[in-house]
């Protein structure tokens, strides 16, 4: 099975609008990966790579927050709409979605995580690696924080740009091909959609 994943929201953006601004660190990219029943693929050298536990969660209070409001049939497209530019992305109330996401944010991430890992039959201690959702630098060093890892076992991307579900397997690339994995290795991938969803997911190397 072929499985590819991609992320233009950056199309989606109006640089006008400031309720979105959290949003302008946006990229574009695109990965994909190869399936198979069995773990070792068919004229590989050696063991392929496992995908072992996952676990998510979602919250549907937030699912207004975050919006496209016009192009639907809520708000069909119209030549208003398109003068008035609302088929782009929108954050109607930002302060609000701040107070109500902000305390929740970390925990479900952990949450996700300590899941993942559960089912994976692995402890945090056993992760060699986490590759996580592009997020501001405090996020991401509170999120290591709290998984009691260190920041040197986890992949930053610095210079991408957020590329939603994209970001922790594009992490995943890049440190296998700086050789910062090897067989046997547990690497944890973490993500999280507006909406909002929280997941993660564990690849034995």
């Amino acid at each position: 099975m072929l499985a590819v994943g991609a992320c233009r929201e950056s199309y989606l953006l109006d640089y006008t609008n400031d309720r979105s601004r959290f949003m302008f660190n946006f990229g574009d990219g695109a990965v994909a990966a190869l399936f198979t029943a069995d773990s070792t693929p068919a004229g590989a050298p050696g063991p392929g790579h496992e995908v072992l536990g996952a676990h998510m969660l979602t919250d549907g209070s937030f699912s207004h927050d975050v919006l496209v409001p016009a192009g639907g049939s809520v708000e069909p497209a119209s030549c208003a709409t398109v003068g008035a530019r609302r088929h782009f992305l929108d954050v109607p109330d930002p302060a609000r979605m701040k107070q109500r996401l902000d305390p929740v944010s970390l925990d479900n991430f952990v949450a996700a995580a300590r899941g993942a890992v559960a089912a994976s039959g692995a402890g945090l201690d056993d992760v060699t690696l986490l590759c996580g959702i592009h997020m501001k630098r405090s996020m991401h060093d509170a999120v290591c924080a709290a998984l009691d890892m260190a920041p040197e076992r986890s992949v930053y991307l610095d210079d991408t740009g957020h590329m939603s579900g994209v970001d922790p397997l594009f992490g995943l690339d890049r440190a296998a091909r700086a050789g910062r994995l090897e067989g046997g290795d547990l690497a944890l991938l973490l993500a999280a959609g507006t909406g909002y969803t929280w997941a993660a997911a564990c690849i034995r190397w």
